[in-house]
């Protein structure tokens, strides 16, 4: 295996709205495409497009509780389609 010339791109954002006082949602994305121009090839080990998503729901201090809030979050990740001799493809998830 000899290195060569590579191109990378991607990008890589995020979000944050406060829907009500009390209601707080947050995102991101990103993205990375990576390409050995040498061989024409995908570069191994290139993550996929991943998006992560929260929901905060935050109350008033009520007794001992200072800042009380439920928190709901994930995230998603899209297929690994660009495998290599050297790597492997795997599922969503």
């Amino acid at each position: 295996m000899s290195q060569g010339d590579a191109r990378l791109l991607g990008f890589e954002g995020a979000f944050e709205y406060h829907a009500t006082r009390y209601l707080h949602l947050q995102g991101t994305a990103d993205y990375t495409n990576g390409q050995n121009t040498s061989t024409d090839e995908p570069l191994p080990g290139i993550p996929p497009f991943r998006a992560t998503y929260t929901a905060r729901l935050e109350g008033n201090r009520t007794g001992w509780l200072e800042s009380p809030y439920l928190s709901v979050g994930g995230e998603s990740d899209s297929k690994q389609s660009s495998g290599t001799r050297w790597t492997r493809s795997t599922p969503t998830f």
